[in-house]
């Protein structure tokens, strides 16, 4: 068993037929959308090839920041992963000695990945793991959940028009276009800004519109868009990554949500992404969590971080705690 760093997208192009035969968590470790965000966002490839008797066995999805490696879906992609066919304790002992070299920041690694169990291969007095984020998941036939509450508000909204949702087949740009506007008027009326403000990564999602494992939606009120959005399928699920809407039609945040969600098709579970918000919890069956794993070539960093990794996850938790608390209010209308 060898490996091998690739670090330019010539090379990394040569992976395509062996990176997409490998297991992947989800579409983020898709060849198309590392390769597409890799080339859109100009960043430092540093992937890792596991060979072994002439094949690769696995792939380590990193680019370089400073020092530091960390996965290239990051911070898109709600979960990240080692691309292995089954987990292997060499594989992940080989990949960890190069990670040893650098600084590591792995994020959004679900527990019941490949990555977590890198964990145990790297120095305890250097290495970590905190607590990233959560994710919210929903079984296909639980999404209408509130259903009687969502009949009455799109009653309510059709008195100005009916509504029609549409998958959009050809045009996807032009629908991506839209949904990025909403996006950026929705985020920037919060004074916070937009994933779209930065041209590549808006440039990026315009490219994966080309591949057909995208699925994008839009909704119509009197033949205009009003709504709109996008996901990933891969295996069973549905990854659902953005939904934006028009903000001068009051109300339709929720109710476009569900009538999308409607829309997607047979699928075991709707990914909803990572995040509590309080769409996503109407809609809520499952939490999962996403973890991180840190290496710092100096203990003492190593120490700096964990601390500063745990004040940050209590402050995650704390929130989500609080909106849950708010979202059950607002269903027993208290």
């Amino acid at each position: 068993m060898n490996t091998k760093i690739l670090q330019t997208l010539k090379e990394i192009k040569t992976l395509q037929v062996e990176w997409d035969r490998l297991k992947q968590f989800s579409y983020f470790q898709s060849f198309e959308f590392n390769y597409t965000l890799l080339s859109a966002t100009k960043r430092n490839p540093y992937v890792i090839a596991v060979i072994e008797h002439e094949h690769i066995i696995a792939i380590a999805p990193f680019f370089k920041d400073r020092n530091r490696l960390r996965f290239i879906g990051e911070p898109f992609a709600d979960s990240n992963d080692i691309l292995m066919l089954n987990e292997d304790a060499r594989v992940l002992k080989a990949i960890a000695q190069i990670c040893t070299r650098h600084n590591l920041k792995l994020e959004e690694v679900p527990k019941n990945s490949f990555a977590y169990g890198l964990l145990q291969h790297l120095p305890q007095w250097k290495s970590h793991k905190y607590f990233c984020n959560e994710v919210v998941y929903a079984p296909q036939k639980e999404v209408d959940t509130d259903k009687r509450d969502m009949v009455r508000r799109i009653k309510a909204i059709e008195k100005e028009g009916r509504l029609l949702t549409d998958r959009v087949q050809s045009g996807k740009k032009k629908a991506m276009n839209l949904i990025i506007k909403w996006h950026r008027k929705r985020w920037h009326k919060d004074y916070m800004p937009s994933m779209f403000d930065d041209d590549r990564i808006a440039e990026t999602f315009r490219k994966l519109c080309e591949d057909d494992r995208m699925g994008l939606w839009l909704v119509y009120q009197n033949e205009n868009p009003v709504a709109g959005m996008f996901g990933f399928y891969h295996g069973k699920a549905f990854f659902n990554f953005c939904h934006a809407y028009d903000l001068s039609i009051n109300g339709i945040g929720n109710i476009s949500q569900k009538l999308l969600l409607d829309n997607i098709g047979e699928v075991a579970y709707v990914d909803m992404g990572r995040g509590v918000e309080g769409y996503k919890l109407r809609f809520m069956q499952g939490i999962r969590h996403n973890y991180g794993i840190a290496y710092y070539t100096n203990p003492i960093s190593n120490l700096l971080g964990s601390i500063i990794h745990k004040i940050k996850g209590s402050i995650i938790k704390n929130r989500r705690l609080h909106k849950q608390i708010t979202e059950t209010k607002r269903r027993l209308r208290w």
